[in-house]
């Protein structure tokens, strides 16, 4: 799959199914990132609600939706990325079941497409530090996007 973000990376996951139900896989230090994971936490999201928009000023983060449909956007401010100014969108699910690598310093956010609701599990490199996020409403944002 082509990123149009200096940084993103994108991880096929697998899926293993059997009779008592399925196993998701997130993550595999022999085939995925090479970072130390700090802190792993789940959002949940009711369906049509955006979560949008955020940037870590410090951490990256490793994204994967284990039920529901999200629709993932991510949008490049640095301006001295060869990607700035890009946007980059993904449906992240079962049936698209990835990991999604987000570098520090970029904005993003997440709408729950489904009908019922979305968890979207996080793991982050860095301990959560307030004063390292900012948060922007969609009226506030200094760009724009029609979700």
């Amino acid at each position: 799959m082509d990123n149009q973000i200096n940084g993103l990376k994108l991880i096929p996951l697998k899926i293993f199914k059997d009779e008592r139900g399925s196993l998701l896989h997130i993550f595999n230090p022999a085939n995925h990132l090479k970072k130390n994971f700090c802190e792993v936490y789940a959002s949940e999201t009711n369906s049509g609600v955006i979560k949008a928009w955020k940037k870590h000023t410090e951490l990256s983060q490793n994204l994967c939706a284990i039920t529901g449909q999200i629709k993932l956007v991510i949008f490049d401010c640095r301006e001295k990325s060869s990607t700035y100014k890009n946007f980059f969108e993904i449906i992240l699910s079962r049936d698209n079941y990835y990991l999604v690598h987000i570098p520090k310093q970029v904005w993003y956010g997440f709408q729950c497409i489904s009908q019922e609701k979305a968890i979207l599990i996080n793991c982050i490199d860095k301990p959560y530090d307030p004063k390292q996020s900012i948060s922007c409403s969609l009226e506030e944002l200094p760009f724009s996007y029609e979700w």
